[in-house]
């Protein structure tokens, strides 16, 4: 039979357990709660497609037919800013013509006021689908066959770097906001078509600073 000692003993033990489990009763949904209310990071790209399908003025001269397109970026990308762009842009020729695109200029305008010529006077009818991408191996060539294997040539489909400034002059800027695609016709008789461009942007918070 049990003493008076071991009895004593056995009942702190039952006590120290049931206090134990009450704790961790506790704690769990107190630390369930903290992580419910940790803040989401929201998303980490745009990529939006805008389908013009619009005939581009026919230019002359120093007046330059265009068309006007914009991506407006939304509000769940406030305070975002950009890591990295690229644009996909698309154009056709009207036949008889095979050099279209020699009249074509094409500068995109992020929401901070920033300027990049994507393309300007390339051979050929059409234009991609083409990739402008700062990290493209390839940069744009001619239409005659070429043995360089980093050059990209009529149609221009796949990828390659901007003809102007580096995309990555918009890094940092507010991804949020218009964004803008100015297709340019700058000389007579050779029509083209605006078919469609396509935004991606990586973007981040805001560099943190000391």
């Amino acid at each position: 039979m049990p003493n008076a000692r071991t009895r004593w003993s056995r009942l702190g033990i039952l006590a120290l357990t049931v206090a134990l489990v009450v704790a961790m009763s506790l704690v769990g949904p107190v630390q369930a709660k903290k992580k419910k209310k940790g803040k989401k990071k929201g998303p980490s790209r745009v990529d939006i497609t805008r389908t013009v399908n619009q005939p581009i003025p026919d230019g002359s001269g120093t007046a330059y037919g265009v068309v006007t397109s914009t991506i407006n970026v939304g509000k769940k990308f406030k305070g975002k800013r950009i890591r990295d762009v690229n644009v996909t842009i698309h154009t056709s020729g009207t036949p008889p013509s095979t050099i279209a695109a020699g009249d074509i200029t094409a500068r995109l305008f992020p929401p901070n006021g920033a300027r990049v010529t994507l393309v300007q006077s390339l051979s050929g009818i059409s234009i991609g689908p083409l990739t402008l991408d700062d990290e493209s191996p390839r940069e744009l060539g001619g239409s005659s066959p070429s043995p360089d294997p980093d050059l990209l040539l009529a149609p221009y489909i796949g990828s390659a770097q901007p003809e102007g400034r580096p995309l990555s002059v918009m890094d940092d800027g507010p991804a949020r906001g218009v964004w803008t695609l100015k297709v340019y016709d700058h000389a007579a008789a050779d029509l083209s078509t605006f078919n469609s461009w396509r935004l991606t942007v990586q973007v981040g918070p805001p560099y943190k600073t000391k």
